[in-house]
């Protein structure tokens, strides 16, 4: 079976090699993750993350909310929504095909 992991690493990255302090996979999992936890603001997300993600993410070791909140700003900005778009389509088609009921975001 296809994972969302697995669909979140096919996604593709656009940022220069300079651009990729944290991964994309890993920020867009967090992001995922603080959407459906109700966060509706970059803000939000931010300090989701960074509650979280405290104990044992790559993506906020050592990171203040602001400095998070621009990172995930210029992550947003430079991401080709297109690719995220297709991806999830497939793993939800998928899923889909090998019978299951209902897609599990876990």
């Amino acid at each position: 079976a296809m994972t969302l992991w697995t669909v979140l690493g096919q996604v593709h990255d656009r940022r220069s090699r300079q651009g990729q302090r944290y991964s994309l996979r890993s920020l867009l999992a967090l992001s995922l993750g603080a959407l459906l936890g109700g966060c509706s603001s970059l803000g939000a997300i931010a300090q989701w993350i960074a509650e979280v993600g405290r104990e044992d993410s790559e993506v906020v070791r050592d990171r203040a909310g602001q400095a998070l909140h621009a990172t995930l700003h210029y992550f947003f900005s430079s991401l080709d929504i297109k690719s995220p778009e297709r991806s999830l389509s497939l793993w939800v088609k998928a899923a889909g095909r090998e019978g299951q009921a209902q897609v599990a975001i876990d």
